[in-house]
């Protein structure tokens, strides 16, 4: 099981503070979401000493082979960095200032208005349950802060930390208009002066039960008409070198001399048809991305994942690397496959002072994140015929035997890939994925996120449920009787 809890800043900023902070909570164990209502105080100094952070951060790194387009256009551009009173900096000084920067973080998260919140949290959260939390706010700075160092996740080891602009909406997807055999990855490897994509693309390649089509260098129109294939993709990836411009981002997809860059808004009819064929989601493994992230987030994606300040070369690869092992591999969740791979980056702080702390997902919360295997590509094939495909050539990629993968089995649908004549196999030939997904996101409509929780746990609890009493059960959780007698026509008359 799992729990969604999405924690609502309202409006204020750091100097003001935040009156009113609301986080709701929901359980499998509820149709509803639970609620509290808390504030934080004014905060000037977690500014400051952010602002401190960013500023050593970039002077540390600028030597670096970086993702930037600053460093790619202009050789003798500084990143833009505020140089006053930043001489003799050293990984020393980077270390202090991140030490201080998440005491006082942590200080703040502890005031009295909002203990009542942490507290509400905890009384809900199970240390052995998965535990989506997701940060509702457009303010720019708070999105930069380093949520993942806040206390509550030293005692929830299956929490990960997420950010969502606090306007979203959930979007419908053509799961069933749609039939691939295999997830469909798109990778534009843009700009890459300066830097090596050459792993990722073999990363791509290797993948299990996934086909990769790679834009090098693509233009504007080339990138277009790939975003309209009829076929859909599952997710997009970009590596080259990016920027931030205020609140949108750029990318620079080719090396041309003129016309080499893009914003997403010039995109926005490609990535919405690009939506409505499943695209679920898209991965910028390039420099300073929370502007890509707003475009993105403002079509209401299901998931991105930026770096949100430039990036070295190596941690870039070395992030793409530790989240396929885990997410595509080892068939961790989404969220866990974030966490792992953040936390694996620490090794590399020696030589790349606070890589831990450049990758973030921004996600919807109306749309349920998927694992590897309940990607599109693989949602149309009976689950008995599915089987982890061995990349011997690639030691990198090469999935771990089963006896290793089974402490990490998170859940039935992982178990089937492992146990392939279990009853809940039978179960899902019966019902399809499709028809659940469809389930969920018409349940999600009338009780919100919760629905997908109580489709699964039924399914998972019940597993020889035939499809009209499943979709019985699931009315019986909607409280007003005309949405539910509503649900049942909806779906009991096209069985």
């Amino acid at each position: 099981m799992s729990t969604l809890v999405i924690l609502n800043l309202g409006s204020g900023d750091l100097w003001s503070g935040f009156p009113q902070v609301t986080v709701r909570i929901w359980t499998a164990a509820s149709s509803l979401p639970e609620q509290s209502v808390g504030s934080l105080p004014p905060a000037p100094q977690l500014s400051e000493l952010y602002q401190t952070w960013q500023s050593n951060y970039r002077f540390l790194c600028s030597s670096q082979s970086l993702r930037s387009a600053v460093l790619a256009v202009e050789e003798d551009d500084e990143l833009e960095i505020d140089e006053v009173g930043i001489t003799n900096v050293s990984q020393n000084n980077l270390d202090w200032v991140s030490q201080e920067l998440c005491a006082e973080l942590n200080t703040w998260l502890s005031a009295r208005g909002f203990l009542k919140i942490e507290r509400h949290m905890r009384s809900q959260l199970h240390p052995a349950e998965e535990i989506r939390i997701i940060l509702e706010t457009d303010n720019d700075l708070l999105r930069h802060l380093p949520w993942h160092k806040w206390d509550i996740f030293q005692d929830y080891r299956k929490a990960n930390i997420a950010l969502s602009q606090s306007e979203y909406k959930s979007r419908r997807f053509r799961h069933t208009q749609i039939l691939r055999n295999k997830i469909r990855i798109l990778a534009v490897l843009g700009d890459s002066r300066n830097i090596d994509v050459r792993a990722e693309r073999e990363f791509l390649q290797n993948l299990p039960n996934a086909e990769t089509t790679f834009l090098v260098n693509p233009n504007r129109q080339e990138f277009n008409t790939e975003l309209w294939s009829s076929l859909g993709w599952d997710i997009l990836f970009f590596a080259g070198h990016s920027q931030t411009e205020s609140e949108t981002g750029r990318l620079y997809i080719n090396e041309h001399p003129t016309n080499n860059s893009i914003t997403l808004e010039k995109l926005e009819e490609a990535l919405k048809a690009a939506l409505e064929r499943g695209l679920i989601l898209t991965i910028f493994n390039s420099c300073d991305g929370l502007g890509l992230a707003s475009a993105l987030e403002k079509l209401y994606i299901p998931a991105v994942v930026v770096m949100r300040e430039p990036v070295p070369n190596q941690v870039a690869q070395e992030f793409l690397r530790y989240f396929l092992e885990a997410f595509a591999i080892d068939k961790l969740s989404f969220n866990r496959a974030m966490r792992r791979s953040c936390r694996k980056l620490q090794g590399l702080e020696e030589d790349f002072p606070g890589a831990s702390w450049l990758p973030i997902s921004c996600q919807n919360p109306t749309i349920k994140m998927p694992k590897w295997l309940e990607l599109d590509g693989l949602l149309h094939q009976p689950l008995q015929r599915i089987k982890l495909e061995t990349n011997t050539a690639n030691p990198i990629l090469a999935p771990k035997s089963v006896r290793e993968l089974e402490p990490e089995l998170e859940s039935d649908a992982e178990a089937i890939v492992i146990e392939q004549t279990n009853s809940q196999s039978a179960r899902e030939s019966e019902i399809s994925e499709v028809l659940i997904c469809e389930y969920e996101r018409a349940l999600a409509e009338i009780i919100g996120p919760i629905a997908m929780f109580l489709v699964r746990d039924t399914l998972a609890s019940r597993p020889q449920i035939s499809r009209v009493k499943l979709i019985e059960t699931l009315s019986a959780e909607i409280i007003d009787s005309q949405q539910a007698a509503e649900f049942k026509r909806r779906f009991i008359d096209s069985t």
